[in-house]
């Protein structure tokens, strides 16, 4: 039996109170601008496309292959083994492997963080490569007119993707779950949520056909595009323009971290830390505007920018939300209690949910779900007949975000 009781001192009290707030608040420190670093760049400095693999940042070029920096991006070396340096267009990382796309129709994997590639073709059959992306266990590949590929051998093998694609010219790739949205060029937005199985189109609130770029934070998803950015809260269904603030609104790039949204132009960096609703420049120290940013990309609390003229960075660590608000919609009955209560919760998509019981010291009495779910509504009960009278918290974590609420025990 827990021996908790209801009548705390004035110091444990006064702990309690003060632990709720730490647990139950955000952090929201802002800096009003951010300082832009141009670092040691790669040759031929015109960047395509970035990508991270734990603190290793890897820069995808236009025509001299790929770099990789392990010191955030102050050096950086020649990757190019077993390929010719072709242009770059996308990577992804899938567990310990990185898959690269060319323009030229190849996909390469590397195992050993860059140092060699082999070249992972099978059954590709046309168009240049535009987009790498993974749902689940499946790899997609999207191409400059050839549609959607999958793969579900981690790439040995690839097969034709396109049944409800009335478009092929795919430019964007983006997996959740098991879900994955496609942005083409000509069609919008489709869907599949059946691992690229069928697709259905997704159009309705879009004022453009071409899609550039996605980024899905928490359960809203970012689409950029050549007329600014829309956003999705019911899993692509509609789409609303929030374009507030972007004086340039052909989108490149778009990354989230924490509570705040970055996105690349042609002209600069734009952001937002109103989940999209009104974004503001942050260009000090950009080579603008004739240089466009390409790409961005977060390690830590870095952000890099990839240009037509090197590798820039800029620290976020007084720049940025730390935590977002959460919308797990926690709730639990009845409250009070004696012996056994029930605790719901909305998740926006699949994730890794744990959900605990605290003691008014911060201490783990209970832990009630330590489990990956599926999206949607969950209702748990909660046996609490063991623990004395007294108050509680129960503590919601899920894809970086927490939640708090107060259980009351009374017999």
């Amino acid at each position: 039996m827990h021996q908790y009781f209801p009548l705390l001192s004035q110091v444990a009290t006064r702990y309690f109170l003060t632990l709720l707030v730490i647990l139950l608040s955000t952090t929201t420190g802002y800096s009003q601008t951010l300082q832009w670093q141009k670092i040691g760049s790669p040759a031929g400095d015109i960047i395509q496309h970035f990508a991270v693999n734990g603190n290793t940042l890897f820069a995808g070029m236009f025509d001299t292959g790929v770099f990789r920096s392990t010191d955030n991006g102050a050096t950086w070396k020649a990757v190019n083994t077993d390929f010719t340096p072709t242009p770059v267009t996308s990577f992804i990382v899938n567990g310990t492997a990185l898959f690269m796309g060319t323009s030229y129709r190849s996909v390469f994997r590397s195992t050993d963080n860059g140092e060699s590639w082999t070249i992972v073709n099978k059954g590709l059959t046309n168009g240049g490569i535009s987009s790498l992306a993974v749902a689940g266990t499946t790899l997609f590949v999207g191409t400059y007119g050839g549609g959607v590929f999958r793969s579900t051998d981690n790439g040995e093998s690839w097969m034709v993707a396109n049944e409800g694609l009335t478009k092929t010219s795919i430019y964007s790739l983006v997996g959740f779950g098991t879900t994955i949205l496609a942005g083409t060029s000509g069609g919008g937005i489709f869907r599949s949520t059946d691992n690229g199985v069928t697709w259905s189109a997704l159009t309705t609130g879009l004022t453009t056909a071409f899609i550039s770029a996605f980024v899905v934070h928490g359960s809203t998803i970012f689409a950029g595009s050549a007329v600014g950015i829309f956003r999705s809260t019911d899993n692509g269904a509609t789409w609303t323009t929030v374009n507030e603030g972007l004086t340039d609104k052909y989108i490149t790039s778009l990354v989230a971290i924490g509570g705040t949204l970055f996105a690349g132009t042609s002209i600069g960096v734009f952001r937002s830390t109103d989940n999209g609703t009104s974004w503001t420049a942050v260009n000090e120290g950009l080579p603008l505007p004739s240089s466009p940013v390409q790409s961005l990309a977060v390690i830590g609390t870095t952000l890099f920018a990839g240009t037509t003229r090197g590798v820039f960075r800029t620290s976020l660590s007084t720049a940025v939300q730390t935590q977002s608000e959460p919308s797990f919609a926690l709730t639990q009955y009845p409250n009070p209690f004696s012996t056994q209560t029930t605790l719901e919760y909305e998740l926006p998509a699949p994730q890794r949910v744990r959900l605990v019981v605290l003691s008014p010291l911060g201490q783990t009495l209970l832990t009630v779900v330590d489990e990956w779910q599926q999206a949607g509504r969950h209702s748990i009960p909660a046996n609490m007949s063991g623990f004395a009278n007294g108050v509680y918290m129960v503590r919601l974590q899920a894809g970086g975000q927490s939640e708090v609420r107060m259980l009351n025990v009374v017999r």
